[in-house]
């Protein structure tokens, strides 16, 4: 068995071969048990071909010896907690439970000595084992602060477990561990074989205790034992524990908590507050920006009896204006406000007082200039302890304002009326606008009495004066107005009422009036609304009121507004406010209603009071006034005449008209609705038909369906006439037809409808006549039909004419055009010139599968590919034409199968008399199965499908493919109508295909060659393989090639090229050889690792046929009393060590042949040395060096390379003594 010892290593070798290498030395003398392992640094490369890895021979890592070192065991032990010592050959040792051993001797029921026969991987030894019936004894204890859980003295036998105990802390204490080191407070201790005392820790719990800051920073953190007290306790005299407007009242445990600690702790300080909340609003202006800042502290509270300042400093082009305070004016006053504490007087500093909450706490508030700096103020004073909050306010304003007048009714000027710029603060409105001649535009400002900006008048409004845009009281500016910052003037408007008079002059009850009045842009019907009375007048009707300047419809929803015609033609508006509205009226309107029938058109005559007489077209209903009068006019269309009309009211009597083309009539009912009903009739014609002769007579269909001779029917004017016109079957065709008669405004005289009807073979017309205004006369006239074929082939083949199913050089050149009778069949051969092939066929410019089953009137047979007959030809069995796929003799019968050629199904025939094309058909499915020849087919049918290669050639089956290299084919042709053929013929070519392979890549896959050229193949196996031969068209025959090793690439060349080719390359594994040769015969012998066969090296053996990249490892044994004292391979000479007689060759990958020489020496024999074994070591450069070691130590040994070499490898081996 291999040794626990053994390692893999590699070495490189020239030429890209790998070999491993164990070497072997044989001592005899001494009893020498020595093995040295070395781990050699190898390279990448080097270590992939894996020198120390193969075949080692089945004498190492023998069992020596099997023993119990404890020598006891308990009553009642289990084998498999038994574990027994096993020594190998190598010296090592591996322990292995009693239970997988083959035990006999042992009883562990009873105590005493026994002898016990033990076998373990074909080693017996006999050993003798005590079982001894003893107790051991466990006790477990607990240190202060804790208790043992569960069963503390315990009798337990030997190789038994013990019962669970838990080491429980008491409270303040925690468990450390067990006196040999087990960390966890729950044991239980297994297999038992000895008293043992344990012994549990316990130790004081630690606490953390932590003191915080005001701001909740860690001031001091203290580890504190269970039940002591924290030392470390910050001290009032820390600058942090000083906390500005705040007093320390305490800690926020209790001091008893911290003086005997139990639990973690996060202890911090408590204050009250001993200052006065401050509030200081800094004004914005209309933007919403800050116009100064103030430097209220960073607690936004001061200290009570501590004097607190504040600064207010404004921003650029501000500056401050006053501080206000929010509180009371006296002890007395009712309600608080802001009171204004100036920002100084004349003389300096101003003092304010103030009485601050509802306790009315008196406060002093000072405010002075800073350093008379002129910008920034200071305002000071003391709060108490009476006062919980302080609200002040900061007011600036802008050092110049901007004043912007809007006037929302100035559209002109984009609602903007004028702009004062720069009013310094404190000057007035008033002032400011003195100072302001002219606006922007350079028209003049008109103040008025007071000097207060006046816009234009307004239409419907009357100026009230100006108001800030922000103020939403829209309070009303004053010229003494002083502007704080930039501010919109808003002009304020009021509308104006107007009177609405509603006139009733032009009404038949003109004696009404009324009035109402409302303001500017309301409704009417805020004001009252239109009047209930309502206006009325004969022959009208009344629609509502208008404006009488607008003519606008008004209602109580219309607005009084300022319109354009009110100020341009109406003084009533301007001066008197007054509007006028008036009824607009409508005449009373009646249906007339007009029903026509036929072709004509209907007028209508207005006759109105005033003005000329109007003739307009009615169509259907149109609306008729009571203020007018009407009369009808019937107008017949050309062809047509009035035949009667009717009123509905009073004479529902048709009033006739014969041939009268128009006819008027008057509206008798003018203030009511009237009905007409009149009917247009055509003038009638008739047509008359000659319908061929005695001998050519078709059928006409239409208005006249018959077969005579001559046929007459009526024609409106204007009508179409449709007529189908047969031929009398499809000998005849319509050869002419002839017209007279006035038709599309077009008049015909026995002329021909369409020329070129003759030699059409039109079987069916129709003939459409199109409005119809004379009488008319038709002539058809008949002949005998005919079609013709034009046939057209190239150069480079021939269209010709045959019989059915003639022989195969049996037609002669199609004419270019030939005459057929219809159902006549025709049969052309169709025949490309030698190196062509039939490449298209189309019939009146549809291409044509030439191996489809077309349809009944195109159908091809008796095909040719590349010359050699297809095997399907045409019969005609029965009225029915079958595609005959060849026939079978069998049993003294022929049969023969068939497919129709219509669909497809198949049929079996018997052919009674080839020659005369006798045929009896087949049941395949019935008794004629007898007929079977082959016990493999279920009935006669699949039998010759199979036999036949039926779907194989599969003619109209597309799934079928087939060569398309069609060299001659029959075409049967049914012509129904005029049929043109043209043939397109193309060179033939053959197509040459390589098979892919995974282990070799080839110049083509696929290529087409032309008749007679050659193909060059060459194909290139990848490393390690060569081309054996090759396999063509399926050839089940491999045709051997010889390539070269040396060789990369195969080239075959196939010549004459008049076939389609398939070519597939066979590869195989290149293979190699080792040969094996000692200097001295005899001297030797070498087997395969895996083989019991051994060759003696008569100088040479000769290993063959090994494959590339293989593995293969030979064993090199010297003969009795010879070591190997060399090895050459390729050459190359290798290190041996001394007195080695076996030599394991590992070839890791075969990638070329090679040579070992194996040189072999009388061996030297060695013997023991004092003080234990010698270790004998060889190099490369023939050097020796020996030393002594005892027995069971370790061996190190160093080997260094000198300068210019590097380690190439080391092989290393011992031998164990018979006697241990």
């Amino acid at each position: 068995m291999r040794g626990k010892n053994y390692n893999d290593g590699s070495r490189r070798l020239v030429g890209g071969s790998a070999l491993g290498v164990i070497a072997v030395v044989l001592t005899i003398a001494v009893a020498l048990i020595f093995v040295l392992l070395l781990y050699l640094p190898l390279t990448d490369e080097t270590n992939k071909a894996g020198i120390f890895g193969k075949g080692q021979e089945e004498t190492w890592n023998k069992i020596v010896s099997i023993a119990y070192p404890e020598k006891e065991i308990g009553v009642g032990s289990e084998k498999d907690k038994i574990y027994l010592r096993v020594t190998y050959d190598n010296g090592e040792t591996e322990d292995v439970p009693l239970s997988q051993m083959i035990c006999s001797g042992l009883d562990v029921t009873t105590s005493g000595t026994q002898t016990v026969s033990l076998s373990y991987g074909g080693f017996e030894q006999v050993i003798p084992i005590t079982v001894k019936d003893v107790n051991c004894v466990l006790n477990y204890s607990a240190s202060d602060g804790g208790r043992i859980q569960g069963e503390c003295h315990q009798s337990i036998v030997s190789g038994h477990d013990g019962s669970t105990v838990i080491a429980v802390p008491e409270t303040g204490y925690t468990f450390k561990e067990w006196n040999d080191g087990y960390p966890y407070p729950t044991r239980k201790d297994k297999n038992v074989n000895e008293t043992r005392d344990y012994h549990a820790i316990f130790e004081k719990t630690q606490f953390v205790v932590f003191f915080f800051y005001d701001d909740g920073t860690v001031a001091r953190e203290d580890t504190v034992l269970y039940g002591e007290a924290a030392t470390d306790i910050p001290k009032m005299s820390d600058p942090r524990m000083s906390v500005y407007g705040k007093t320390f009242q305490g800690w926020s445990v209790n001091e008893s908590d911290y003086q005997c600690v139990v639990r973690n702790m996060n202890i911090y300080p408590q204050y009250v507050k001993t200052a006065t909340d401050v509030n200081v609003t800094v004004e914005s202006d209309q933007y919403g920006s800050h116009m100064g800042t103030t430097d209220v502290n960073e607690f936004g509270y001061y200290e009570h009896d501590s004097i607190a300042s504040i600064i207010a400093t404004p921003y650029n082009s501000r500056e401050f204006d006053c501080w206000k305070v929010w509180g009371y004016t006296s002890p007395s006053a009712a309600t608080p406000e802001w009171i204004e504490v100036p920002k100084k007087s004349a003389t300096g500093e101003i003092k304010v007082v103030v009485y601050i909450g509802d306790n009315r706490e008196q406060c002093t508030f000072t405010s002075n200039s800073v350093s008379n700096s002129g910008s920034e103020y200071m305002l000071t004073f003391v709060p108490n302890a009476y006062m919980d909050v302080i609200d002040i306010r900061a007011q600036f304003v802008y050092n110049n304002s901007t004043v912007t007048f809007i006037n929302y009714q100035n559209s002109v000027k984009n609602n903007q009326e004028c702009v004062i710029a720069d009013i310094p603060y404190g000057k007035t409105l008033g002032e400011a606008l003195a100072e302001k001649v002219t606006t922007e535009d350079g028209a003049n400002l008109t103040l008025d009495s007071v000097g207060m900006l006046m816009p234009a008048s307004v239409y419907g409004y009357t100026f009230l004066g100006w108001y800030d845009k922000l103020d939403e009281t829209q309070s009303l500016v004053t010229v003494n107005k002083i502007f704080r910052e930039p501010t919109s003037l808003v002009a304020k408007w009021e509308k104006l009422v107007y009177t609405v008079v509603f006139d009733y002059s032009t009404a038949d009850n003109s004696d009404l009036t009324y009035e109402i009045e409302v303001v500017f842009q309301n409704t009417v019907g805020s004001g009252g609304g239109v009047p209930t009375a309502l206006p009325y007048r004969e022959k009208y009707n009344f629609i509502g009121w208008e404006d009488v300047l607008t003519h606008d419809l008004v209602d109580d929803t219309t607005q009084i507004t300022v319109k354009e015609e009110y100020l341009s033609s109406n003084k009533n508006f301007v001066d008197e406010r007054k509007i006028y509205f008036a009824p607009r009226w409508e005449a009373k309107e009646h249906v007339l209603r007009v029903q026509s029938s036929g072709s004509g058109t209907v007028y209508v005559r207005i006759h109105p009071l005033v003005g000329p007489t109007e003739e307009t077209v009615i169509a259907g209903e149109q609306i008729i006034f009571e203020t007018y009068s009407y009369e009808l006019v019937f107008r017949a269309d050309v062809g047509y005449y009035v035949s009667s009309y009717i009123w509905q009211f009073e004479n529902d009597v048709p009033i006739k008209q014969t041939n009268v083309s128009e006819a008027v009539s008057p509206i008798p009912k003018s203030d009511g609705n009237n009905f007409f009903t009149v009917t247009f009739s055509p003038i009638v014609y008739t047509a008359t038909i000659f319908n061929g002769d005695a001998v050519y007579r078709g059928y006409v269909e239409g208005v006249a369906g018959s077969d005579a001779d001559t046929v007459s029917f009526d024609v409106h004017y204007g009508d179409t006439v449709s007529l189908n016109i047969l031929s009398p079957n499809e000998a005849y065709e319509i050869s002419d037809i002839r017209v007279s008669g006035r038709i599309g405004g077009v008049l015909y005289d026995n002329e021909s409808i369409e020329r070129g009807l003759a030699g059409s073979h039109t079987l069916r017309y129709n003939l459409l006549l199109e409005n119809c205004t004379s009488n008319l006369t038709v002539t058809i006239l008949y002949d005998s039909v005919s079609f013709s074929v034009n046939v057209k082939a190239p150069d480079n083949a021939t269209i010709g004419t045959t019989v059915f199913n003639g022989t195969a050089g049996d037609y002669e050149v199609a004419p270019e055009q030939r005459s057929y009778a219809p159902n006549e069949r025709v049969f052309y051969v169709i025949e490309a010139q030698e190196g062509y092939y039939i490449s298209d066929v189309r019939i009146n410019g549809a291409h044509y599968d030439i191996y489809g089953s077309v349809s009944d009137s195109v159908v091809f047979y008796d095909w040719e590919v590349n010359k050699a007959s297809y095997g399907v030809g045409l019969r005609f069995i029965g009225g029915v034409y079958y595609y005959c796929y060849g026939s079978v003799e069998y049993d003294g019968a022929t049969y023969m199968y068939c497919r129709n050629v219509a669909d497809g199904s198949g049929k079996i025939f018997i052919v009674l008399d080839a020659l005369n094309e006798r045929y009896e058909a087949v049941d395949a499915s019935g008794a004629m199965n007898a007929a079977v020849p082959n016990e493999y087919f279920e009935d006669l049918s699949s039998y010759l499908i199979s036999v036949l290669a039926v779907d194989k050639k599969g003619i109209g089956n597309s799934a079928v493919e087939k060569d398309r290299r069609v060299t001659k084919v029959k075409m049967m042709l049914l012509p129904s109508s005029n049929v043109n053929i043209a043939v397109t013929a193309e060179s033939v070519y053959y197509t040459f295909s390589v098979a892919e392979s995974s282990v070799a890549s080839s110049n083509i896959s696929s290529v087409e060659v032309v008749p007679g050229d050659k193909v060059t193949v060459k194909t290139k196996p990848i490393t390690g393989y060569t081309v054996a031969g090759y396999y063509l068209n399926g050839s089940e025959e491999m045709t051997p090639v010889s390539m070269s090793s040396s060789t990369q690439t195969f080239v075959k060349e196939f010549l004459n090229i008049d076939q389609d080719y398939s070519l597939v390359f066979a590869y195989e594994l290149i293979t190699y050889t080792a040969t094996f040769t000692a200097l001295t015969n005899g001297s030797a012998s070498i087997r395969e690792q895996d083989s019991a066969d051994s060759y003696v090296l008569a100088r040479s053996h000769t290993f063959e046929d090994l494959k590339f990249a293989s593995q293969i490892a030979y064993v090199i044994t010297a003969a009795a009393g010879k070591k190997i004292s060399s090895l050459t391979v390729d050459g190359t000479p290798y290190p041996v060590v001394e007195n080695m007689t076996s030599y394991l060759f590992v070839w890791q990958s075969v990638r070329s042949s090679l040579t070992v020489t194996i040189g072999c020496d009388d061996l030297v024999e060695t013997g023991p040395v004092s003080g234990g074994y010698e270790l004998v070591c060889n190099t490369s450069a023939d050097s020796h060096v020996a030393t002594s070691v005892k027995y069971g130590s370790d061996v190190y040994l160093t080997v260094l390379a000198e300068e210019g070499y590097y380690l190439h490898s080391i092989t290393v081996h011992g031998k164990l003594s018979a006697d241990g």
